[in-house]
């Protein structure tokens, strides 16, 4: 497994970038995960994987987390212009199908963070063709605006905490300089974006067809209650 990790791993990828190793001690945090067992609401795109959101734009959104809380602590580790956080879970044997998050994206005007607290060596983040598996008590950064997805090969359930800062703070400056390669990827998101928005919208054709469904539904509407 680590052979064959390091190998695929010489392809390396912008997508991901371990910025501290050995950054906490995720035994501290245990008990707060088994406490919020009834919290974790299930996702689609995938199998076994389920999130609690725990704050928006400074916010708590679950009660018992605050400033008292130890995720609440862990969460400002790198800095407090925080936009969200929330603990994500994939269970043995889950996966997670390979996709883009707008919201993960560093053109979107987001970076995120994950905090691994309870892995295992065969729990594979595949991020831009590359295979990394993320050591419990590392952070790292990973825009998700590229193609990613995630294997749970392991017989332990997968808790990451994920924090997202607004790419203005001052969390950017632990990042690598960006080079000809984030521009290139980021040309190439735009594009993907707008090939998915033409797509969710139509051709003209389809257009006027569905203008003229709407005012045809519209007529009929109004004519019944004259």
């Amino acid at each position: 497994m680590e052979n064959s990790l390091r190998n695929n791993s010489l392809r390396r990828t912008r997508g991901a970038y371990r910025v501290r190793a050995g950054a906490f001690d995720p035994r501290d945090y245990l008990d707060e995960v088994a406490a919020l067992e009834k919290e974790w609401v299930a996702l689609g795109n995938g199998a076994s994987w389920s999130a609690i959101v725990l704050e928006k734009n400074g916010k708590p959104k679950l009660p018992g987390y605050g400033p008292d809380s130890r995720f609440w602590a862990l969460a400002r580790t790198l800095g407090t212009d925080i936009r969200r956080v929330a603990l994500a879970r994939l269970g043995p044997g889950g996966w997670i199908k390979e996709h883009r998050d707008i919201n993960g994206a560093v053109l979107a005007g987001m970076l995120r963070f994950h905090f691994p607290l309870i892995t295992h060596e065969e729990v594979i983040f595949k991020i831009d063709r590359v295979d990394y598996h993320l050591p419990e008590g590392d952070i790292w950064f990973l825009d998700t605006s590229y193609r990613h997805a995630v294997r749970n090969a392991s017989q332990v359930h997968r808790v990451h905490l994920i924090v997202d800062f607004d790419s203005s703070s001052e969390v950017a400056e632990l990042l690598p300089a960006k080079d000809l390669r984030d521009y290139v990827h980021q040309v190439g998101y735009l594009a993907a974006c707008v090939g998915k928005a033409l797509s969710l919208v139509g051709t003209p054709r389809v257009l006027l067809s569905r203008s003229r469904q709407a005012y045809h539904a519209l007529v009929k509407r109004e004519s019944a209650t004259l």
